[in-house]
């Protein structure tokens, strides 16, 4: 994923918020159903795009009627690569929920987290060990407690308000990935040596 060139823009229907993966219990797609309802009931205005499949679409789909979200919260399906690196590059914010179910699923470092961040696209997640890893708070992303909607809420709202927080976490959120993939290369390139040596 290459780094947006343009800066992102409001839609017309206000900010576009973004979310994607697998559609299970431990994504905490529910818990972002549930800020979206908070949010509408504060007045803001945005969209959210959820892109995925899974076990629980009906069921986030129930509860997107039940909060009366329909029209501003919308489930589709998984989409080839060039056109999810679209959605990304055009949201304003990405947001992964991960939750720790109690049978202990739980995420570790979601690919679309690390593709959001390559993007360009400020970050919200959860406080969970392994994304902790990728993301630190305030500085490349913002972190809420797990199962929180009203965290949440006041997380997008947060960015929302601020262009200028959004440019500077976007910013780190790419060089943290860039850097990386440095380390993995620079990695990659030591091992190749040493095998080399030992071959020889």
């Amino acid at each position: 994923f290459r780094p947006s060139l343009a800066a992102a823009v409001r839609h017309e229907a206000g900010w576009r918020l973004l979310a994607c993966g697998f559609l299970a219990n431990y994504k905490g797609f529910a818990f972002l159903i549930e800020a979206c309802a908070l949010l509408r009931d504060q007045g803001r205005q945005f969209e959210c795009v959820i892109i995925g499949r899974g076990p629980q679409e009906k069921y986030l789909l129930n509860r997107i009627q039940e909060t009366r979200l329909t029209g501003l919260v919308r489930i589709i399906p998984p989409m080839p690569q060039t056109e999810l690196a679209q959605y990304y590059h055009r949201a304003d914010v990405f947001i992964h929920p991960s939750v720790v179910t109690r049978t202990g699923n739980r995420d570790v470092i979601p690919n679309v987290l690390v593709e959001a961040m390559a993007s360009g696209t400020p970050v919200i997640s959860t406080r969970l060990s392994g994304i902790q890893e990728l993301i630190e708070n305030g500085r490349n992303g913002i972190l809420v407690p797990s199962a929180d909607p009203q965290a949440l809420a006041e997380a997008i709202t947060c960015l929302m308000r601020d262009p200028v927080k959004r440019a500077r976490l976007a910013q780190a959120a790419q060089r943290t990935v860039a850097q990386a993939y440095d380390r993995r290369k620079n990695a990659e390139g030591l091992i190749q040596t040493f095998v080399a040596h030992v071959a020889s």
